[in-house]
Order: structure tokens, then sequence, then C-alpha cells
């Protein structure tokens, strides 16, 4: 996401985005990883500098 995308006064991050089940990584491990390490990383490093403190991140029963 970019900046512009997120609202100003944040308090809470709920992350429940990701790709979650074995066959979306099997053709392209790195996009795996690009869409869920870096996509929470990038999400939680953008409310944490409008001041957010609170994140709440949901799993997947893939795991």
């Amino acid at each position: 996401m970019l900046n512009e995308e997120y609202p100003d006064g944040i308090d809470v991050l709920f992350h429940l985005a990701a790709l979650s089940s074995r066959n979306m990584h099997e053709n392209d491990p790195q996009r795996g990883c690009r869409v869920n390490v870096e996509g929470f990383v990038n999400a939680v490093e953008q409310v944490r500098k409008q001041g957010c403190e609170t994140v709440v991140y949901a799993s997947t029963s893939s795991i």
C-alpha cells in the first residue's frame, strides 16, 4: 500500500491478509515471501509512523 492509502489516526492495525495455502507458494515462493512478510512489515511501518502502538495479527489454519 502507498502512504496516502492509510487514513490518519489509526489506533489499531488488524492484519488479516496473506497468501495462506501451500499451493499459492509452490510456483513462486518469492512472491509468497513478498506478500506475506514484506506486506506485513510495510503495513506495520506505515501505521507505526502515525503513532499506532497496537497490532493484531491473525494467522491461518495453513500454518
